[in-house]
């Protein structure tokens, strides 16, 4: 993964060098082009005590870009690689409960809860949480859900997935 290097003021008949030209132009593509990015999933379901915040244990990474943001020995936690904005969309399938229970589910990073949504169940119930927010490299994501519905409930491997995808970066004054 390349690093970003802050764009050179370029001046009338200065000397133009290999390294200078592979540092802000091929480097800053890469970085660019090069956005970290990951998508895990379930792969078995996972049981939600009632009334309890439980972290989502992830399976297996479907794809990623970077081979550092997930891992399956600290399977909860997305590992971020770059400062920056990025996307996140969670989807979480639960198994057939009583209607009119709540559903919801929640991001932290680094421990602290960030964002969540929760909703009234129908059956099954499936919803997103979707985000767009600032993060620092190596800040670690892990995704909590809860549900009310008297007694454990699983969430499904069908459709529970998670992607973390890399928007935008630093501004670029020019």
């Amino acid at each position: 993964m390349a690093d970003w290097t802050d764009p050179k003021t370029w001046v009338t008949g200065g000397t133009v060098t290999a390294p200078e030209m592979n540092a802000h132009l091929r480097d800053n593509l890469l970085y660019l082009y090069d956005a970290p990015a990951v998508a895990v999933r379930l792969t078995s379901a996972q049981t939600i005590t009632d009334a309890t915040d439980t972290t989502v244990s992830w399976d297996e990474a479907v794809w990623e870009s970077v081979s550092t943001m997930w891992d399956v020995a600290t399977p909860s936690k997305i590992i971020i690689p770059r400062d920056g904005v990025y996307s996140i969309v969670f989807n979480c399938l639960w198994d057939a409960g009583a209607d009119g229970t709540k559903r919801a589910s929640f991001f932290d990073v680094d421990g602290v809860r960030r964002r969540g949504t929760q909703v009234a169940s129908v059956d099954p119930t499936e919803f997103q949480l979707v985000a767009e927010t600032n993060l620092a490299t190596d800040e670690e994501l892990e995704f909590d859900v809860r549900h009310l519905h008297g007694s454990d409930l699983d969430i499904l491997a069908t459709r529970t997935v998670c992607t973390v995808r890399w928007v935008g970066g630093p501004q670029i004054n020019v």
